[in-house]
């Protein structure tokens, strides 16, 4: 079960798991998302991976001044069983999408900073309902080539939440456990990941969301923050 990358590693697509240990006390690994580079346009794609293969995706607005917000994640949302991406232009323009070729936009846009002048700023936060609801990896993993795959350790934990940064410039973070360098046309983007465990929050755990555009321009709670978001279950 060849999940542990090397600090730094260059590689062109990266298979995020959870590495947790479960009731009866052994290792487990659980799908998460996928993310690499295109080709085509520099754009940065995220694809989570469901545990049952549905997906609820939209956008949220968190008043100023507010620090405890309920989302809404069905109500209204896009609603979808086929597969989703979230996609980072190299512009900072920020879409959900159906993953197929020249798909429209299920959510957004959202307007970051332009991916390449990023400075260890965040880039999502893919937080857990719980371990236990994630789908089981099945298939032979790898730590060598171009595709790899990094099972990020939460130990006996059961719930917890990865936080992704990004760095354009240099290998560089405040807080993160472990980064990787990810291959793009015409050079790389540092990746750093950090990572925390938790008591399960959610009160009917299914799955997992993703989150991005949290406090982009680090302007806090004192201002109005834009989202978009990925339930996954």
């Amino acid at each position: 079960m060849p999940t542990a990358l090397m600090h730094g590693q260059v590689v062109k697509l990266v298979h995020v798991m959870a590495l947790y240990t479960d009731g009866r006390g052994e290792e487990q690994l659980g799908e998460l998302f996928n993310l690499g580079f295109s080709e085509r346009d520099e754009s940065l794609y995220l694809r989570p991976i469901a545990p049952n293969g549905f997906y609820h995706c939209g956008e949220e607005v968190i008043p100023a001044h507010v620090s405890d917000f309920q989302f809404n994640f069905r109500d209204g949302r896009f609603q979808t069983g086929e597969p989703v991406k979230l996609s980072i232009h190299a512009s900072g323009q920020t879409h959900v999408k159906r993953d197929q070729p020249r798909s429209q936009p299920v959510a957004g846009p959202l307007q970051m900073p332009p991916l390449l002048t990023m400075e260890d700023k965040h880039l999502a936060t893919i937080q857990i309902d719980r371990f236990s609801c994630l789908r089981p990896v099945l298939r032979a993993t790898t730590t060598a080539g171009e595709v790899v795959d990094f099972g990020f350790p939460f130990l006996d934990a059961a719930a917890g939440r990865i936080v992704l940064w990004v760095n354009a410039i240099e290998p560089k973070f405040q807080d993160t456990d472990f980064w990787i360098a990810l291959a793009r046309p015409g050079g790389v983007l540092h990746v750093g990941f950090a990572g925390a465990a938790n008591d399960v929050i959610a009160e009917d755990p299914r799955g997992f969301t993703i989150l991005t555009g949290w406090n982009p321009l680090n302007a806090g709670i004192k201002s109005e923050q834009n989202l978009l978001f990925i339930r996954c279950e």
